[in-house]
């Protein structure tokens, strides 16, 4: 988060991760992660030889990767102009008139003014319609088995969802393993107002070649498996160690 708040200071965009679905609006991060979790796992056979001082060692089987990560939702904070103002991107509509501090006339329309000035600032906050607890609804929506499409390749009566972490040239396409909701924060009527969500996905990571749609038809994995092997094997013989 403080590389965030460092570009946005520097006037730089920020950049946000999202959970893509297979359709609709993408579920975009208010606050992007602090760090991720990737974790692939493998399994080696032993071969036990005679006369060899170490068995020799057979690919198994693979197991799917594992991203996880920590999102802030906060309902606390706001991009609106009064919040732009009191962080002085923006002229302050609260801010006290040269004449305010003034006797008379001039000082009874300064104080007019900023009576007006706070009311047009008020005016100014729009409601916010994302609330925590809609979006904890949002990224329950993507445990959800989805019906099969055979359009689609589709072969178990339901699967699950298919989504695409994105954040930068980091992407990772699986489903949505699990996630741990905590709320910390309530406002005086019993609404969630922050809450730190552990988000788990599980799918194929580091690999561009394999798509949502892919993970559903068998030999598309296949054909990105056995491409991302040969990869690798590239990457070995050329890459050069210090």
């Amino acid at each position: 988060m403080l590389s965030a708040i460092t570009a946005a200071m520097n006037g730089k965009p920020v950049t946000k991760g999202k959970l893509k679905p297979e359709s609709g609006t993408a579920f975009e991060f208010q606050f992007n992660p602090s760090s991720l979790k990737y974790t692939r796992k493998v399994t080696w056979e032993q071969k036990e030889l005679q006369a060899q001082t170490w068995p020799v060692l057979h690919y198994s089987k693979g197991v799917l990767d594992e991203l996880s990560f920590s999102l802030l939702l906060d309902e606390t904070e706001s991009d609106n102009p009064l919040a732009k103002a009191m962080a002085g991107s923006v002229p302050n509509p609260f801010a006290l008139p040269v004449g305010a501090a003034m006797s008379g006339p001039a000082g009874t329309v300064a104080a007019l003014a900023l009576v007006k000035a706070s009311s047009a600032a008020r005016a100014m906050i729009p409601k916010n319609k994302k609330t925590i607890t809609a979006r904890l609804l949002i990224l329950q929506a993507l445990t959800i088995p989805s019906v099969a499409d055979a359009s689609r390749g589709d072969t178990d009566s339901k699967r699950p969802p298919f989504v695409e972490f994105e954040w930068g040239d980091f992407k990772f396409v699986g489903v949505v393993k699990a996630m741990d909701a905590e709320v910390i924060l309530f406002d005086d009527k019993g609404n969630p107002k922050r809450a730190t969500v552990q988000v788990t996905l599980e799918g194929m990571g580091l690999n561009g070649t394999i798509k949502m749609a892919d993970l559903a038809d068998p030999t598309k994995v296949e054909k990105a498996g056995s491409k991302a092997e040969t990869d690798a094997a590239k990457a070995a013989i050329t890459t050069k160690l210090p």
